[in-house]
């Protein structure tokens, strides 16, 4: 696309300069996307995440690399919940326990997609990795998206609204589906994948791929039609990861690394981007054709 564009500046630009002012979110946000963030040194997490201090949340686990280059990750272990609001301004962290405090300045988050490679060695409903979206300054009344590997025929889908992640709790199940959409294959235990979510309007879109991203294993779509069809919230807010790990699998953990988020346009800034860049390509073709 970036070679064909290339071929007519003057297009590419103004189709560029029509996607920007169509989209404030990207343009004018605080927050700098895309963010990737790999977890190999404690800071990666102690500077980027803080854990809301509330007796029920266990607290995630920073796990060391070790000797093994690229294997730093979070982890939460048997039994236990844990929470973390994503906030490049935490403070108060050391050692990988995830900051205390912050000055909630990613709360600018409204179309995009976030994503994480994950892993269990329990296959359960209990083995989850979600991600909290457009939570407000209380880091509460947002939405949750969750992800459990349930079996090795299919994965769990499910969206809440009214969530938190100060309480935590998951709030009001407005979507929950066992998806066998996609490539299929047996989902395994001890194995990689990425899980991406996507949020656009009220638009929601889930899937496990690969570890690499490039097979789309399953896939969900969902559109929140609550609130007059506007969706229960949108309006820009903070992002957030919960981690719960199987009771019953004694020494069993459920593990995020490689934590990204980028941003992705409006559905109608799309489509008028795209009428935009034909209109000026036609003209662009009927004023060569005069000259």
């Amino acid at each position: 696309m970036i070679n064909s564009l290339s071929a007519k500046p003057a297009v590419a630009f103004a189709i560029a300069a029509a996607f920007v002012s169509l989209n404030p979110d990207v343009s004018k946000a605080a927050t700098i996307l895309p963010v990737t963030i790999d977890f190999e040194e404690s800071t990666d997490y102690d500077s980027n995440f803080k854990e809301p201090a509330n007796a029920a949340n266990d607290g995630i686990s920073w796990i060391s690399p070790g000797a093994t280059p690229g294997n730093g990750r979070l982890s939460v272990g048997s039994g236990l919940v844990a929470t973390a609001v994503f906030d490049t301004s935490a403070t108060g962290g050391a050692g990988g326990a995830g900051g205390s405090g912050g000055g909630d300045v990613n709360n600018d988050l409204l179309n995009f997609t976030a994503s994480a490679t994950l892993r269990t060695n329990a296959l359960s409903s209990s083995s989850q990795v979600g991600f909290f979206v457009r939570l407000d300054s209380n880091e509460s009344n947002g939405y949750l998206a969750l992800a459990s590997l349930d079996t090795s025929s299919g994965i769990r889908f499910r969206l809440f609204s009214a969530s938190s992640a100060s309480a935590p709790t998951t709030g009001t199940n407005i979507f929950d589906n066992e998806s066998t959409r996609g490539a299929g294959g047996d989902i395994a235990a001890n194995t990689n994948y990425r899980y991406q979510f996507t949020a656009q309007g009220n638009v929601f879109t889930f899937k496990l791929l690969s570890a690499d991203g490039t097979t789309t294993l399953r896939e969900d779509i969902f559109t929140d039609t609550t609130n007059g069809g506007a969706g229960y919230k949108v309006t820009a807010g903070q992002l957030g990861l919960r981690m719960l790990n199987d009771s019953a699998t004694p020494g069993s953990a459920t593990v995020v690394d490689n934590f990204s988020v980028q941003a992705v346009p409006e559905p109608t800034a799309i489509g008028a981007a795209a009428v935009g860049g034909l209109f000026l390509m036609r003209r662009h073709r009927t004023l060569a054709d005069f000259r």
